[in-house]
């Protein structure tokens, strides 16, 4: 897992989080224009945990065109957050761009880590036995590619490898110390196994997960050193299955120590908020909604930035079923190599022969079949071409079936039959056409210039107003496609019909200082009918209409048919000249004298503050009354029971055996589950008149008598 300052790490704990990418290719840094970019990178080339993984991580890449040439260049890829330190990056490593695809304004590309170069022969120089670190370094010096030595165990190779391509030598080395190998961050060959990290991701940063039902563990692991031979250490059906020629009990064994036991839990998780610092090889710790706890390692990684990051974990892994292995020794894949010490050969007879990089001075070669070719002179006595671009070329005889030029220069021009579309030339010999001399009856024009045609001379069917603008001399009608309009003597447009710039057919009309009303195929929009010209039936049922414009006898009887209410400082009630407010009054006292004689309490509860987010909070406030008057004070804040309600019943049980109490409770974000609903019980107590067995009340020595409280 890459390391970070404390800084950067709070930052990615974080939920609104934006991070920059940044592109270098040949000390030319690329900011603007990137899109998307995806990483993938793996610690297993099977279906299921292994040793040995060379697989080599790439990026997917969408961009606008850069000013700088991509294409068979190494690029660097970095990702930047914007602290109040200043900036922070967090690398994603070296890749080297394969062909771009041209998209237009924008490319996309495909581009690997530096795994790649050990795509090539192996052909060792060193004397064996020698220790393992020792044919790393020479691999990766050959490969040009440098390697980190931490954790790469002391041990030795007893004998050379040959038959095998640096990638497959890696493989085969890299299952004899107990681990994988990668390309990391900084582009240096690593070896390792997985560790547990410190990241750890719960529901509220993951979208899905996806698991198996039982761990996988490795109970043993199984090598094939050849077709008919294999090594065993532990016991059990899980485990790995592998095969290495090179591969004895004693270092398996180690291997086994090493990694067994090793225990993980198949499955996906999709994390929205995710993180770059994550690599293969690390574990992390996901939690499902109960709180359980899975480990679960990079098998397979994938980082998705688009400003943001998405990251993908997947962890694959078989079922209780052991897997048969294929040996895969040198028999199948060693190449029959003749050696010199400079690889310098008279003659050769090669049935194949795959190489990276030659430089032959002379060849002849019967049947060449190549993808890209860059030839400085090629002298071809017969040329068959499909598609040919060619910047320059000179031509002696040039016979040609069709032949389409942007721009012909010519000193001589036979041409037996020309058919052109637009023709024109400072020192061409014109033909002069006029109507004297020429009658054309029928003529297909594609183009064509005149100074003046005659409108009765035109058979036309459909003017079409999409390629026409039909405009009057003065400029005062015009008609564009589907709209038309209709401007004064100054140019301003004073009414317009058809299709507006909504795509809304409408109606408007504008005065002089462009102000306009509008008619669509809603109705009629404000400021469109002039004054006066509204009746009734013109008016909507919903219409807010100013009081001097109201018929007040209608609108009364329409008031006393109905249930509506009328707000006034003195409305007459009736023929005594009792007014409203009188009555009203009479009714407020009435209903207060009902609430004293009832004794009732009345428990209000309100809110201050909004809870919408982990980071706010709600404060609930709880008062009681006793006939109109506020008696909370009086009452123990301890008898304000709180209890909550929400989508949870489980979750609700937990929180409401906390008992909280008290006038008010403060809500944050761990006290709401989706939606909740709070209440408060108020406990009051009740006092009584203590008597004696007979019904007489008790009093004290004063004679007052002795009251008791009941709760």
């Amino acid at each position: 897992m890459i390391q970070v300052s404390n800084a950067l790490m709070e930052y990615l704990s974080g939920e609104a989080r934006t991070f920059t990418a940044e592109i270098y290719c040949k000390n030319t840094l690329i900011t603007e224009g990137i899109q998307s970019i995806k990483h993938t990178s793996f610690s297993t080339s099977e279906d299921t945990l292994t040793l040995g993984c060379v697989a080599a991580s790439y990026v997917e890449i969408t961009m606008d065109k850069p000013g700088v040439t991509l294409e068979n260049q190494e690029i660097f890829i970095q990702f930047g957050a914007k602290l109040s330190t200043g900036m922070e990056y967090i690398p994603l490593g070296f890749f080297a761009v394969n062909k771009l695809e041209n998209n237009g304004e924008t490319i996309s590309f495909t581009a690997y880590d530096r795994m790649l170069k050990f795509d090539k022969g192996y052909f060792s120089n060193l004397s064996y036995p020698n220790k393992l670190k020792t044919v790393l370094n020479e691999i990766c010096v050959f490969c040009d590619v440098q390697l980190a030595e931490q954790g790469i165990p002391d041990i030795a190779i007893a004998s050379k490898i040959e038959g095998y391509t640096c990638r497959e030598a890696l493989q085969i080395l890299t299952q004899l110390a107990g681990g994988n190998a990668y390309v990391n961050r900084s582009g240096k060959l690593s070896i390792g196994w997985y560790a547990i990290t410190d990241y750890s991701a719960d529901n509220s940063r993951y979208k899905a997960f996806t698991r198996n039902e039982f761990d996988y563990v490795i109970e043993r692991i199984k090598c094939a050193i050849s077709n008919d031979e294999s090594l065993v250490s532990g016991s059990g059906n899980k485990g790995i299955d592998i095969s290495n020629p090179y591969m004895s009990q004693s270092i398996l064994n180690n291997v086994y120590s090493k990694v067994s036991g090793f225990t993980y839990r198949p499955g996906e998780v999709k994390i929205a908020l995710g993180d770059f610092r994550l690599e293969q090889c690390d574990i992390i710790k996901v939690y499902d909604k109960d709180g359980n706890v899975y480990l679960v390692p990079c098998l397979e990684l994938v980082h998705e930035w688009d400003g943001g990051c998405w990251t993908t974990v997947k962890a694959v892994g078989k079922t209780d079923a052991e897997t048969e292995v294929n040996f895969k020794g040198p028999t199948a894949t060693k190449i029959d190599r003749v050696y010199t010490k400079l690889a310098l050969v008279e003659h050769a007879i090669v049935n194949k022969l795959d190489v990276e990089v030659a430089n032959i001075t002379y060849a002849t070669i019967s049947n060449l079949t190549a993808t890209n070719a860059k030839i400085q002179d090629l002298q071809v006595n017969k040329l068959g071409v499909d598609e040919a671009a060619i910047k320059y070329a000179n031509i002696e005889d040039l016979v040609a079936a069709s032949a389409k030029i942007a721009i012909l220069e010519t000193v001589t021009g036979d041409i037996t039959h020309l058919v052109n579309g637009n023709l024109t030339s400072g020192n061409i010999l014109n033909l002069n056409l006029t109507s004297k001399n020429t009658t054309i009856e029928n003529a297909l024009i594609k183009n064509a210039v005149m100074q003046s045609v005659s409108v009765a001379d035109l058979l036309a069917g459909t003017i079409s107003t999409n390629k026409f603008k039909i405009m009057s001399d003065d400029g005062g009608i015009e008609i564009a496609g589907a709209t038309q309009q209709w401007k004064d003597s100054d140019g301003i447009i004073r009414m317009q019909a058809g299709q507006d710039k909504t795509g809304n057919f409408t109606f408007s009309i504008f005065n002089k200082a462009g102000t306009g009303v509008l008619i669509d195929a809603d109705g009629i929009k404000a400021g469109a009918v002039p004054a006066g010209l509204i009746v009734d039936n013109m008016v909507a049922d919903n219409a807010n209409i100013q009081g001097s414009k109201v018929d007040i006898k209608s609108l009364v009887t329409e008031i006393n048919a109905g249930d509506t209410k009328v707000l006034g400082s003195t409305v007459q009630l009736d023929a005594s000249g009792q007014t409203l407010d009188v009555a009203f009054s009479q009714v407020h006292e009435e209903i207060n004298a009902i609430a004293s004689e009832d004794g009732t309490y009345l428990l209000q509860v309100y809110t201050e503050g909004s809870h919408v987010g982990d980071e706010e909070t709600a404060t609930l406030y709880a008062r009681v009354y006793e006939k109109n008057v506020e008696i909370t004070s009086t009452i123990s804040a301890d008898r304000f029971l709180w209890k909550r309600t929400s989508e949870s019943a489980e979750e609700d049980i937990k929180w409401n055996s906390k008992q909280l109490t008290g006038y008010s409770i403060t809500l944050k974000g761990d006290d709401v589950y989706m939606l909740a609903t709070f209440s408060c019980t108020v406990t009051i107590p009740d006092v009584y008149v203590i008597s004696d067995v007979s019904s007489n009340p008790i009093t004290d020595i004063n004679g007052n008598e002795i009251l008791g409280l009941y709760v």
